[in-house]
């Protein structure tokens, strides 16, 4: 039976990974509680949930190995192509939002950008744990 320990949380990629978690709960919230204007773009909506509740998946998986001690995951070429890609698909999906905001008017259009505001806060956290990932394993 593994044992639960709490000094892997405390390294960056377990912070950065925990930050994009909180995230993506605020936005799932935003979308499902707010008015996000989604209904012009569906597409990018049904895009919008797969990329987020897939990489919180993801994310609070590696959590839980971290968690447990299994911390070799974070040298891993998954992780590398899983922020990678990740950056990328953030990147796209808030520029998404962010055209869609402007098309409409009033509240929707607020709270769309806001929701694309978010998602382009995880692209520097992807980024910088990619960069990390990367560091740790040419050394």
């Amino acid at each position: 039976m593994p044992s639960v320990y709490l000094g892997n949380l405390m390294r960056l990629p377990a912070f950065m990974k925990l930050g994009e978690i909180i995230i993506f709960m605020i936005v799932i919230i935003m979308v499902e509680v707010g008015k996000v204007a989604l209904f012009l773009a569906p597409h990018a909506w049904s895009l919008l949930y797969g990329i987020v509740i897939g990489y919180m998946i993801v994310y609070l998986i590696l959590i839980i190995c971290y968690l447990i001690g299994e911390t070799t995951t974070q040298h891993t070429t998954f992780e590398l192509l899983l922020n990678g890609i990740g950056s990328i698909l953030f990147l796209s999906l808030s520029i998404k939002l962010f055209t869609v905001g402007a098309d409409v008017y009033g509240s929707y259009s607020t709270q769309t950008i806001v929701v694309g505001v978010f998602l382009l806060m995880v692209v520097p956290c992807q980024i910088v744990d990619a960069v990390f990932n990367f560091k740790s394993r040419s050394s």
